[in-house]
């Protein structure tokens, strides 16, 4: 197995984290969240392989044969599963339009690109709840997605920072390539704090959880690169460190929700 397919099947993985959050937050027992689970982790990995496959493709040079094989094919299994719940097929359209246009044309004009990974975070965690049963106009008054929402943008920001010169190599204009690595790092900060208000209005057990294991280490963390590092952006752990942070407080909601 090739080192671009584990890291393909690793990025899929992380990104499953924010509907299977989203499917916790739906369900009121055990058994509802067993039981559409499978379902979700299904539409998860062929919609991702489909996404992951175009922007690899994007960032190597398009080649059709790999588009129609890579791309394609997983599109082909996703009727068939929605076919079990389709509440799931509207914000999973949504998701695959909008990583399409991020891998298209995102990298080249980073106001899109930032509306990409905000609508992105809402987006995956509205596909759990639909595998739960609610519907995507359920999501627009629920906080917990605006909270993911946020937390993306800012993600995707500090990942432009560290990969500023791999794409300006590419001729990608990220904000990180237009404003330079170090104040687009910096800048990144500015969503997590907006995400505040939004993480307040959330259910009791996901306010507890999120500011404790999630928030506040991010900040903590942020900080402390500030404080210690003259180049921030190569501080590779600290995204490490905060997709462990949040992954931990995925995994601890759904436990003891």
């Amino acid at each position: 197995m090739s080192k671009r397919t584990i890291a393909k099947i690793a990025e899929i993985f992380f990104a499953s984290g924010i509907p299977v959050t989203g499917l916790a937050v739906s369900t009121e027992d055990r058994a509802g969240f067993i039981s559409s689970l499978p379902l979700l982790l299904a539409v998860i990995a062929a919609g991702g392989w489909h996404v992951k496959t175009l922007n690899d493709n994007y960032e190597e040079g398009f080649s059709p044969a790999r588009i129609s094989l890579g791309a394609i094919l997983p599109l082909a299994a996703l009727p068939f599963m929605l076919y079990f719940n389709p509440l799931m097929a509207l914000p999973l359209l949504l998701i695959l339009l909008n990583w399409d246009i991020y891998s298209l044309f995102g990298k080249n004009h980073f106001p899109l690109s930032m509306a990409n990974n905000f609508l992105a975070g809402f987006l995956h965690f509205s596909l759990g709840l639909a595998a739960g049963g609610r519907s995507l106009p359920d999501a627009t008054r629920t906080p917990e997605a605006f909270f993911f929402a946020l937390a993306m943008l800012s993600g995707s920001m500090h990942h432009d920072a560290y990969h500023q010169e791999e794409d300006s190599s590419r001729g990608a204009t990220t904000g990180a390539v237009r404003f330079g690595p170090e104040r687009w790092w910096k800048a990144a900060v500015f969503p997590m704090i907006l995400s505040i208000p939004f993480l307040a209005r959330s259910s009791p057990l996901f306010l507890q959880i999120f500011s404790i294991l999630a928030l506040s280490p991010y900040f903590i963390g942020y900080f402390s690169v500030l404080a210690l590092s003259e180049k921030p952006q190569k501080k590779f752990l600290f995204r490490l460190f905060c997709r462990l942070s949040f992954g931990s407080s995925a995994a601890l909601y759904i436990v003891l929700k």
